[in-house]
């Protein structure tokens, strides 16, 4: 690839996955000039706010360790200088790092660096052109083998069964299948990622009360829970109602357990 100017590598971590309403923790990019020398920029962010346990989890980033951390703001004359006269990219940059990176900006009053025509060259997008990732791809990755009769319901389904089986030795997926799922897309607490987990609260992650807590939820609009109850699917229902005390619905049993 012929760099005409610089290209900046980024990746962050997060106190979460929602690019308008989570924070930067820790940030490390790598510039890389047209002559191919290169620079290197890391540090930690201090969100100003906690960081969630499965963050931490994830990451082994403390709220210690955040603590000393400068806030996005000291570091953002530094983070213009790096960017502003380059070009970006990272993986899935384009959808997440990038615009989180954005968003910090806008916080503090202050524009993206970066001339007009900046692009982000995204290493996800150059793997989801280049490379199929359909059922045939998958067979040949985890057999090495080819694919037996593409496109025939029975030879289909046979070969998810063996893809499957292949996924759960390389793995060492344990437990039930609910199990397996829920740690899937842990911490979201239904296939659609509606509703996740953060501490011992629930978060709504659509609409219009996008980043509210299903129990303030419950207070302060409870005509939208159950709006959300008579008009979800029955996945989301089902979790919903896990989590919330009464039942505003009589249709459906009683919840099982409760969050508050």
């Amino acid at each position: 690839m012929h760099l005409d100017r610089p290209i900046v590598f980024i990746d962050v971590e997060t106190t979460g996955v929602d690019v308008e309403k989570d924070h930067i923790i820790e940030i490390a990019c790598v510039k890389v000039m047209p002559d191919r020398s290169k620079s290197t920029y890391q540090t930690f962010v201090n969100p100003g706010k906690f960081v969630p346990a499965e963050v931490t989890e994830l990451t082994g980033i403390t709220d210690e360790q955040l603590t000393a951390a400068p806030r996005f703001g000291d570091i953002a004359d530094d983070m213009t200088e790096l960017l502003r006269d380059s070009d970006l990219a990272g993986y899935n940059a384009v959808s997440f790092d990038v615009p989180i990176l954005r968003n910090e900006f806008g916080r503090i009053g202050r524009t993206f660096p970066g001339a007009p025509d900046q692009v982000v060259l995204d290493a996800f997008e150059i793997l989801r052109h280049f490379e199929r990732r359909d059922l045939a791809w998958a067979y040949r990755f985890y057999t090495d083998a080819d694919f037996p009769e593409a496109h025939r319901a029975l030879a289909d389904v046979e070969a998810t069964e063996t893809i499957l089986r292949e996924q759960i030795l390389r793995y060492n997926l344990r437990g039930t299948a609910r199990e397996i799922a829920a740690m899937l897309r842990h911490p979201f607490l239904d296939s659609r990622r509606r509703l996740k987990k953060d501490g011992e609260h629930v978060i709504i992650c659509f609409g219009k009360y996008r980043g509210r807590t299903l129990k303030s939820l419950t207070e302060s609009d409870p005509g939208y829970v159950q709006w959300m109850i008579e008009n979800l699917d029955s996945e989301f229902v089902e979790v919903l109602r896990r989590f919330v005390r009464s039942a505003p619905d009589p249709r459906l049993p009683p919840p099982q357990e409760t969050l508050f």
